[in-house]
């Protein structure tokens, strides 16, 4: 069902960027467009979709404008509500856009989002066993990758321990899940 959402969705969004108007190029919000870019998880490399439309009008557009409205996007974006909120309703979440160091978090609380998801919906337990076990792979293969290497700082210490905590947490949320299941 969320991929028939995500290729209606798609199909909205390319029908949209193919038919831009040059009244529309001349008056488009880049700081807006940047945004809302953002906050649905796409690419900014739209902008240079939208440049290509605007340049059959000999419009140029301002890619700063454009990148300031992304970057605000992506404060909101990139948030740990966000990501649990993804996950509450059930919804995919770009983690690439999302570099920051302080974005650690933000697989974790996905996975808290998918659990609440997957609690709501009885039928669908064993799907959220398989998601919730590929995310605890890919967050240990992230954080050994990333932060394991640079151990001896006692900032990176404290944060191994709390994703430690955290990652513990999933794992009884995730073992609870599988206790359900089986009665």
């Amino acid at each position: 069902m969320k991929y028939l959402v995500f290729t209606i969705f798609s199909v909205t969004v390319l029908i949209s960027c193919a038919s831009l108007s040059k009244e529309q190029c001349s008056g488009i919000d880049l700081a807006g467009r940047g945004k809302k870019d953002a906050l649905f998880g796409s690419s900014q490399y739209r902008f240079g979709e939208y440049e290509s439309q605007c340049s059959k009008y000999s419009i140029k557009l301002d890619e700063d404008k454009y990148r300031q409205g992304f970057s605000d996007g992506l404060t909101i974006y990139c948030s740990p509500y966000n990501a649990s909120k993804a996950g509450r309703e059930g919804k995919d979440f770009n983690y690439a856009l999302c570099q920051s160091e302080k974005n650690i978090y933000l697989l974790p609380e996905y996975n808290k989002g998918k659990v609440e998801y997957y609690n709501s919906s009885t039928q669908e337990t064993k799907k959220a066993i398989t998601e919730l076990e590929n995310s605890f792979s890919q967050f240990n293969e992230v954080f050994k990758t990333k932060y394991l290497d640079s151990s001896s700082d006692a900032i990176l210490k404290q944060r191994y321990r709390s994703l430690a905590d955290a990652i513990n947490k999933l794992q009884r949320e995730k073992n609870n899940l599988s206790k359900r299941q089986l009665n």
